[in-house]
Formats: structure tokens, sequence, C-alpha cells
């Protein structure tokens, strides 16, 4: 006698499978399409300083921090090329000698001091640490 359908215990060992393949995935998923605000702003932050960096060689330009927002400015234009509101609370400091950062200059080369920048979002700290000769951002967890 040949077999037309699939038995109960087939069909619920696919459920299963399924089931810990949505488990395992979701979150994943959520993660890596932008479900963390934190990361969200970090990554636009980002993002803009490296353009900023780019549109600066042969003129210079400058982040400046506030509390709440960075401008990017490059150097003669009379209005900020970006304004990231992340609605975070952000905070910085010139390494290494430690002193508060209001701004990150660049110069004509698109290279600038290297800094360490404070995102703040609820519970959660992101400490970024920007190369100022290569305008890498390393990004870890802040105590």
């Amino acid at each position: 006698m040949s077999r037309v359908a699939y038995t109960l215990i087939e069909t619920l060992a696919v459920l299963v499978v399924l089931g810990l393949v949505a488990a395992l995935g979701v979150p994943a998923l959520v993660r890596t399409t932008g479900g963390d605000p934190l990361a969200r702003a970090i990554a636009s932050t980002a993002a803009v300083d490296q353009r900023l960096r780019q549109a600066a060689i042969g003129r210079g330009g400058e982040l400046r921090f506030a509390e709440s927002h960075i401008e990017a400015w490059v150097t003669g234009d009379p209005t900020p090329r970006e304004v990231i509101a992340p609605g975070f609370t952000i905070s910085g400091r010139q390494l290494p000698r430690g002193e508060l950062l209001r701004t990150l200059l660049i110069d004509c080369d698109g290279r600038s001091d290297d800094a360490e920048l404070v995102f703040i979002g609820g519970d959660r700290r992101q400490r970024i640490t920007v190369h100022g000769l290569s305008g890498e951002w390393k990004v870890e967890e802040a105590p």
C-alpha cells in the first residue's frame, strides 16, 4: 500500500524545527533591521562622520557636540551639513588628554584627534573610540 499523506509525528517534527528556526532567527533579524534605537543613532552618527571627513578634504570641517545632538559643519558653509538628533545624551572627550569635547576638528586631509564618545539611552551606555587618523569607529558597551 502506498502512502499519500504525512503522519502526525512527521508534521509535528517539521513544526518544531520551524519554531526553533523562527525563535533563533527573529531576534537576529530585528537587530539587523534597526530594532535598537541606540545602535541606529550610533550608526547614523558614524556615517555622518565619514561623509564629513570626505567633504572636508581640502577645506576642513568639524563635528560640534551639544548634549542632545551633533552638527556636522564643513569650513566655509553657512549652515551645518547635517544635524543628528538621536534623542540620546552624548558626551565626549579628547584623547589622550581627556579634555571635554565640544568640537572635533577635522583638518584639510580628513584627519582629526582621537576622541571618545559616550551615547546614553535609557539604561544603556555605548562608548565609541574614534581614531582620528583613519576615522574608524570602535563601539563597545560602557560601564
